[in-house]
């Protein structure tokens, strides 16, 4: 299932939900009056103002917890949408949980608690759903969150071997990445000289990530950005290496850079010799 935008996953996004729905919830109400729900929360005793004006405070705190925490946990939770609409329709079951709670003793426990959510659950879904749903689908059609996803996904976050991000970086700055024993050591642009960074991972444990961004591994313990090269070549001892678009001179004092023909080169095995060729044209 396809990501949300990070746009949702900013925090001004969760002030508009519990600012909007709630309001629009009073307004509904109060203006529209529909027949039903005006006599649940009038209770035949002229309580329509205050019990509208008590649930609506309800709404906006429930409303406020869930989208704080939704906020808090957006770095741990894998957020496609499936995740996103399920999280929402549990938000406004929250809603529906603690405004029967409320009528249950506004009515002195006369009416059961399951009665009272059934009549919550068909009040909450039927008014508070649209501000949700037209918050949604304007938050994933807003330019400026498309350009933020465009941007998100050119950017590449390594995390170590315990899920802490270390470095980020945008994908065509990388060169190549290398294994180190229990290490990976990653290449990158930065101006005109190249850089390093060390990384407490496997190469296994970086893969899916880095092939996702378009990485191709050229040997066992080379993965490539394929962008940056230039040809593939033979050394001097017959093997073939990619030569990188980049200058040795840029190597300045990184370690573990091989050069070749004045350029940045690394190993490509047998194995992976083809389909680098190919993909070259």
């Amino acid at each position: 299932m396809k990501e949300i935008p990070p746009i949702f996953k900013r925090f001004w996004p969760q002030i508009l939900y519990f600012l909007i729905c709630p309001v629009y919830f009073m307004a509904f109400i109060l203006l529209y009056k529909p027949a039903g729900i005006i006599h649940f929360f009038d209770m035949g005793k002229g309580a329509l103002s205050f019990n509208v004006s008590i649930t609506t405070c309800i709404i906006f705190g429930v409303l406020i917890l869930t989208r704080i925490a939704f906020f808090t946990l957006r770095r741990v939770m894998k957020l496609n949408w499936d995740l996103y609409v399920t999280w929402c329709v549990g938000e406004l079951f929250l809603c529906s949980a603690f405004l029967s709670l409320y009528f249950v003793l506004r009515y002195r426990g006369t009416i059961p608690y399951f009665d009272v959510l059934g009549v919550c659950m068909a009040i909450v879904f039927s008014t508070i759903i649209y501000p949700f749903a037209v918050l949604t689908m304007g938050l994933a059609l807003n330019k400026s969150g498309m350009r933020a996803a465009a941007e998100q996904d050119d950017l590449i976050r390594f995390q170590d071997e315990n899920k802490r991000v270390k470095l980020v970086i945008a994908t065509s700055a990388v060169l190549f990445i290398s294994a180190r024993e229990n290490y990976v050591q990653i290449y990158y642009m930065d101006g005109e000289r190249i850089k390093d960074y060390v990384l407490r991972t496997s190469m296994k444990g970086i893969e899916e990530l880095i092939t996702k961004h378009g990485l191709v591994r050229s040997h066992r313990s080379y993965f490539v950005n394929p962008t940056h090269i230039e040809v593939l070549r033979k050394d001097r001892e017959g093997q073939t290496v990619a030569l990188l678009d980049v200058p040795a001179y840029a190597a300045g004092t990184s370690t573990g850079i091989n050069t070749s023909e004045g350029s940045v080169s690394i190993p490509v095995s047998k194995r992976y010799a083809d389909a680098l060729t190919s993909m070259l044209g």
